[in-house]
């Protein structure tokens, strides 16, 4: 019978190219096995980073420390030397301390407690007076998909959104101040009027946002102005606002 190719004996020199064959299919094999697993390992690292920046970016995580009532301010300072108050508009996923640092970089990676997070933190600009008596003041927040921290600021483009969350309150070292919403803007963040809270000439602000607005509320005119700005995209220099009114007494003026 004749023999083939396949059942004759292989020579030396054949049995260890196969043999290398098979050590170098053992090599791939195993580097794609373990290529695999570090991009599952990345995979799931990302996937808790982003589920730790959400988890604290949720309201809930400060709520303890949040003022119960006008004379409980002093609970500000207890989350932190830094936290200068609380921000509410009622009825919507805003409900959160307000910090300021030396400048405006201090709090966008730093969550109320100081530690380190993409969420950040809402923060008043640093060249506003720390309880609120600016005529303009402005705050800061990232906008997070799902409504999380300033992302939640997107409802107010749609109307009947914004008529029917009109009121809030800030809570700051003088007591709780009840505010009003008053407008809904788009603008850019190269806009010294609105991003500059020292501007020259800020006395025609009010007119500004009145003449922008893509809503408006006549009924908070008046009163110092505080503004809640976040950016449409992280790639975009467009900014999204909304502005509120801080109704005081007239002993608290």
């Amino acid at each position: 019978m004749q023999t083939t190719k396949a059942d004759r004996p292989l020579s030396r020199g054949e049995a260890v190219s196969l043999r290398c064959i098979r050590i170098a299919d053992r090599v791939v094999q195993t580097g794609m096995d373990i290529t695999f697993l570090l991009i599952l390992l990345i995979g799931l690292y990302f996937l808790a980073d982003t589920m730790h920046v959400y988890y604290n970016a949720r309201a809930a995580v400060t709520m303890p420390h949040k003022p119960a009532a006008s004379d409980d301010v002093a609970v500000l300072k207890e989350l932190s030397e830094d936290c200068v108050g609380w921000v509410t508009i009622d009825n919507t996923s805003i409900d959160y301390p307000v910090m300021q640092g030396i400048d405006n970089y201090e709090y966008l990676n730093k969550d109320p407690y100081g530690a380190y997070s993409l969420a950040g933190s809402v923060f008043l600009d640093s060249r506003n007076a720390s309880d609120f008596t600016d005529d303009y003041s402005i705050l800061y927040g990232h906008h997070m998909s799902g409504g999380f921290m300033f992302g939640a600021l997107d409802a107010f483009e749609e109307e009947r959104f914004f008529q029917e969350h009109l009121e809030g309150d800030l809570f700051t070292s003088r007591g709780d101040l009840p505010i009003r919403v008053l407008a809904f803007v788009y603008t850019d963040a190269s806009n010294e009027l609105v991003f500059d809270p020292q501007y020259e000439g800020a006395e025609v602000l009010p007119e500004w946002i009145r003449e922008n607005a893509l809503h408006y509320n006549a009924r908070a005119e008046g009163g110092r102005i505080v503004a809640l700005s976040t950016c449409k995209s992280p790639t975009s220099t467009r900014r999204l606002i909304v502005f509120v009114t801080i109704e005081e007494s007239e002993d608290e003026e």
